[in-house]
Order: C-alpha cells, then sequence, then structure tokens
C-alpha cells in the first residue's frame, strides 16, 4: 500500500498577501479621494467668502450712489469715516436743515470687533448696511468740497480670524460719485 496524497481543493478564499494588496490599493485610493474631496470644499469655502465680500461692497456702494446722486450738497469728515448728504445749497454753504441721511463707520456689535456701515435717514435709528460676517475697516469718504464729487473707497474685509486661508479675504473699490446738478 502506497501512502496517499491528498490534494486540498481551492476553496475559493484570498491569500493573505493578496489581501494585504487589496487593502493598500483601496488605503492610496482613500487617501487621494479624500484630498481631492478637501480641496474641492476649501475652494467653495474661497469662493463663498468672496462673494459674501463682493455682495456687501456691492450693496454699499449701490446705496452710497444712489443717495450721493440725490444730493445737492455733502460734507465728509477731516477722518472721512461719515457722509452727511443735504438737498439744499446756497452761497456755498449746506442748508443744515435740509439733511436727509448721513453714513458712518463705525465700531459695529462683537466679537469679533468690526467697522459697519450704518446708514441713518432723517433722525431714525442707523442701520446696519453691511452682514456682520464683513468689516469695513480702512473705509472712507472724500471730497474737495461741497457740490462734490465724493470718491468712495471701500476695503471689505471677512470677519474671520481662524488660520484657514479659504475663509479669509479682503477686496477694496473705489467710485467717485457726482452728485445732482441744480442750477443756482
Amino acid at each position: 500500500m502506497g501512502i496517499k496524497i491528498l490534494k486540498r481543493k481551492n476553496t475559493g478564499g484570498f491569500t493573505l498577501v493578496e489581501a494585504s494588496v487589496v487593502i493598500g490599493i483601496f488605503a492610496i485610493l482613500l487617501s487621494a479621494g479624500i484630498t481631492i474631496i478637501l480641496q474641492v470644499m476649501q475652494a467653495s469655502n474661497a469662493v463663498a467668502t468672496e462673494n459674501e465680500l463682493r455682495q456687501n461692497a456691492s450693496l454699499a456702494m449701490e446705496t452710497l450712489g444712489r443717495d450721493i446722486r440725490k444730493a445737492a450738497c455733502v460734507v465728509t469728515s477731516n477722518s472721512g469715516h461719515t457722509l452727511t448728504l443735504y438737498t439744499s445749497y446756497s452761497s456755498g454753504v449746506c442748508n443744515p436743515n435740509s439733511w436727509f441721511v448721513h453714513y458712518d463707520f463705525v465700531n459695529g456689535s462683537g466679537p469679533p470687533t468690526r467697522i459697519e456701515l450704518t446708514k441713518t435717514t432723517n433722525g431714525a435709528l442707523p442701520d446696519s448696511i453691511s452682514s456682520k460676517k464683513v468689516t469695513f475697516s480702512g473705509s472712507t469718504f472724500s471730497s474737495t468740497n461741497v457740490t462734490g464729487p465724493v470718491t468712495i473707497n471701500l476695503r471689505v474685509s471677512s470677519t474671520y480670524t481662524g488660520t484657514r486661508a479659504d475663509f479669509s479675504g479682503t477686496i477694496t473699490q473705489q467710485e467717485t460719485v457726482s452728485l445732482r446738478q441744480l442750477n443756482y
């Protein structure tokens, strides 16, 4: 009688080497996928932040421009942080009883500390025309005389105080707006 050699049938499983190779490939693909997803999210955050800044700058610029074009006379502060618009003008002076709107760059409520643009109309309480996500730090108004034109320098920054660059940003806009022309 001879010795019989039994052959094992392949049971269809994976060897340890095969399983390790598959796990390694899966880990590499997963790592690459996560990196791509993170980059897309950061780009999306950066675009959203820039859109927020641009929307606030556009709203401020449109509102200021519309009111300045209605004014007959304008007074800016020496610091450039306030702008008062008047409806009447005579003898080179704005009529103090004819003011209709006052703009101010003021310290906003925080935290975080921010400069907001407020608009006061005919003695009403000031209204902020900016979101809490932005600050107008470094923004100014300037005019060389009471009949304009007015130069608006807006510097709009994100109020985000963390280290992630995709939530930070600053844009600047400058526009010169003429007052309405009156026949004196």
